[in-house]
């Protein structure tokens, strides 16, 4: 691969570097705005978020990352997910949208970075808007909601009050047991 450079230098190019064009032998820069690729100062392929229309480049519509048309996305930018495989810039939700309309997919409340699951209708959070990673593709609230979903709190809850009551019901009735001997006359064993 040669850029402009290598051609005064005496190099004969037979391939160019990215935004650079083959011409006699050496490689001249590519002016069209966003053209990958040229050859005699004609665009035959575009960057990474830029389609070819004709012997020109196109910025891809927001919020697609890259496009074969305008109407065509072919993947979305960061903080959207493609709802429909090959759709068009309104088919790129933000992943945080949670509630799209008359699309198949929903985002997830607080997610920064997402990515749709191919056939299962679904979307894997990679990281929260907040900079945190999900916990089981959930974001937000306090990091130890994240950690302890609902029925985890509600179990810890519900074994402590069954383990403080259980001591407090032995200790009573070990406490009454003990008083019972002692109002019968009884003497507690001692070894």
């Amino acid at each position: 691969m040669c850029a402009a450079d290598r051609a005064r230098a005496g190099v004969t190019c037979h391939a160019c570097a990215e935004g650079y064009g083959l011409s006699g032998g050496s490689c001249s820069p590519c002016t069209a705005a966003g053209c990958a690729r040229c050859d005699g100062g004609v665009c035959t392929s575009c960057k990474r978020g830029w389609h070819l229309a004709g012997d020109r480049c196109l910025a891809c519509p927001s919020p697609c990352a890259a496009c074969s048309s305008a109407a065509s996305c072919l993947a979305c930018a960061d903080r959207y997910f493609q709802a429909t495989p090959l759709g068009g810039p309104r088919d790129c939700v933000p992943c945080d949208q949670t509630a799209p309309q008359g699309l198949r997919m929903a985002g997830i409340h607080g997610c920064g970075l997402c990515q749709a699951q191919a056939g299962s209708g679904a979307v894997l959070c990679l990281r929260c808007a907040d900079g945190n990673l999900p916990l089981e593709n959930y974001c937000g609230g306090s990091s130890v909601k994240r950690r302890l979903g609902p029925g985890a709190i509600t179990g810890i809850t519900l074994g402590v009050t069954v383990l403080v009551g259980g001591t407090i019901g032995l200790t009573f009735s070990l406490m009454a047991s003990k008083h019972k001997s002692q109002a019968s006359g009884l003497r507690p064993l001692t070894a």
